[in-house]
């Protein structure tokens, strides 16, 4: 639902800005339309790259917190190997 009103919103943000620019009325000419749908897809576009940058933020730091450092004393050093060997 979220999708379909930033959808709206662009679109009305869209031809608002057409109907201030040319002095006609609101959505009541093709540019208008088309204006509204150019800027709702530039919307889509954004809220889509910003939703796929945070997904790799986020698995980049659970990937991050889940590998071992390779300092640690708990870190394996080889199949067989205790940690605190040698």
């Amino acid at each position: 639902m979220a999708d379909v009103g930033l959808g709206l919103v662009a679109i009305l943000v869209g031809a608002g800005l057409t109907a201030s620019l040319t002095g006609e009325g609101f959505l009541a000419t093709v540019l208008g339309w088309l204006v509204g749908l150019v800027v709702a897809a530039l919307f889509g576009v954004l809220a889509y790259l910003y939703y796929e940058v945070s997904v790799l933020i986020a698995m980049s730091a659970i990937g991050f917190s889940w590998a071992p450092p390779r300092w640690s004393p708990w870190a394996s050093r080889g199949p067989g190997s205790s940690c605190w060997s040698a």
